[in-house]
């Protein structure tokens, strides 16, 4: 017995050194698993960047414009290959039968008749000398391609603008959602507490009539942000091509840069030679151009070298059995003498095509020029805003919890409590949206300047944190 209690002792002893040591444990293993576990979740939340490369994959109209710009890349391998030798391959038979009467040959009285085969193979060659329409299509398929990229760039570019603000809508629609939550909950409380002060006689039926009134708005106002969560979630879904989940959102608190250049000109003479639509406007007008050229070339000559090689097997006929083979070569020449005065019209048509696209340079900058502005004005607009959105924010709530206070002491009414609770939630609500309209407002700008590039979505991805870090 007395050998026995110590060796329990002893093994109780070691169980609670083990028990302890594994207690000691558990809270540095807790925090690494919560650290794997946010970082995983971090890894797994979408970003910004990743939801526009998705939406350069999966997007419909963005997959349509690459394929028309490679369709255009290809018609200009056609009008560098029609510069180039044209050699063609050409085969025949025939089955015939032939029948002649009277004089063949300076022959008299012929009768004869009969029927055969007939083949024949040959092969031809050309290649142009002095056709300058050739050349000129040849550059004009080097600018339309160079537009058709720029055009693809510009898809790229309004893409974007596209899957932010269809992003940043979700999160808005998210953030209306759960500040309808909470609203419908602040105002059950007052609900719940100027009932009680009712039963006991200490308050007016008006006070918990409107009460009620404003909780069943609340409650409306929670279905409808429920639902603009659904519209938003599936617009973001159809800009991008799939399914997009598990987005980050904005903090309270968030860093706002100030436009650089800071004054508008700056930005207004990008947008004047950057602006994607000028310098499409620009390669239209030197296309108009090039189609001038090639309609006063028509009236000169056009040259070629052809060269042919036949060989004609025939197995009968009047003039018999035979075979036959032929080479050639030589140039063609063809000097357009009067023409009905087509070549005239299409002249005169191509150089109207010109003053015309002339003008339309002209309306591009103009409204680049336009738009730089606009954009340009109305960040500076958010870049106030947002700031004073927060201070009304903080002030709302400042008064709400000061209305609550003064109505637990009795110096201020039901109306009062209420009034401040609809003004703390438009506060937060107005913030909501202030702070999206930056973002957005700092992307159109680098648009309308036209040197808006995906890199431009890394500082914003920065701010975003996942949904289960945001407040």
């Amino acid at each position: 017995m007395n050998r026995s209690a110590p060796a329990r002792s002893l093994a109780s002893h070691l169980g609670w050194l083990w028990a302890s040591a594994l207690a000691g444990l558990a809270l540095p293993l807790a925090a690494v698993s919560a650290q794997v576990d946010t970082e995983r979740q971090a890894l797994d939340s979408t970003s910004l960047l990743t939801t526009y490369t998705e939406a350069l994959t999966h997007n419909a109209a963005y997959r349509a414009q690459l394929s028309a710009t490679r369709a255009v890349a290809e018609l200009e391998r056609a009008a560098v290959g029609r510069l180039l030798p044209q050699v063609g391959l050409g085969a025949s038979y025939d089955y015939g039968y032939q029948e002649v009467k009277g004089d063949y040959y300076s022959v008299a009285n012929v009768r004869a008749d009969d029927d055969y085969g007939k083949g024949l193979a040959g092969v031809k060659l050309s290649q142009p000398l002095y056709q300058p329409d050739l050349w000129i299509s040849r550059d004009q398929a080097g600018l339309k391609l160079s537009q058709a990229r720029f055009a693809l760039e510009k898809a790229e570019d309004e893409l974007l603008i596209d899957v932010v603000g269809a992003y940043l809508a979700v999160l808005s629609a998210q953030d209306a959602r759960r500040l309808a939550q909470a609203e419908s909950a602040a105002v059950e409380r007052q609900l719940k507490q100027i009932r009680a002060r009712g039963e006991a006689g200490l308050a007016l039926e008006a006070d918990v009539l409107a009460a009620s009134a404003q909780h069943s708005t609340a409650l409306a106002n929670l279905v409808q942000a429920e639902g603009q969560v659904d519209i938003a979630g599936s617009t973001l879904d159809l800009t991008v091509g799939r399914p997009v989940r598990n987005l980050r959102a904005l903090p309270e608190g968030m860093v706002l840069s100030r436009p650089e250049p800071a004054d508008s000109q700056s930005w207004v003479v990008r947008a004047r030679s950057q602006n994607l639509d000028v310098v499409q406007a620009r390669i239209a007008a030197q296309i108009a151009e090039l189609d001038a050229e090639k309609a006063r070339y028509a009236r000169m000559p056009k040259i070629q070298a052809v060269g042919s090689a036949t060989y004609l097997d025939l197995d009968g006929g009047i003039s018999g059995e035979r075979s036959e083979k032929e080479a050639r070569i030589g140039v063609d020449f063809v000097l357009p003498l009067y023409s009905g005065g087509t070549i005239q019209a299409a002249i005169a048509a191509a150089e109207a095509g010109v003053e015309g696209a002339q003008a339309l340079i002209e309306a591009a900058e103009g409204k680049a020029e336009r738009d730089a502005r606009q954009a340009f004005t109305s960040l500076l607009n958010s870049l106030n805003k947002v700031p004073a959105r927060w201070d009304a924010v903080l002030a709302a709530r400042a008064s709400e919890e000061a209305t609550m206070s003064g109505f637990d002491a009795g110096t201020r009414t039901n109306a009062d409590v209420l009034r401040s609770l609809e003004e703390r939630f438009d506060a937060e609500r107005t913030y909501s949206d202030a702070r999206y309209l930056y973002i957005l407002d700092s992307l159109r700008l680098k648009l309308a300047a036209g040197n808006l590039v995906a890199a431009d979505l890394a500082p914003f991805d920065r701010l975003l944190r996942t949904a289960s870090e945001s407040p």
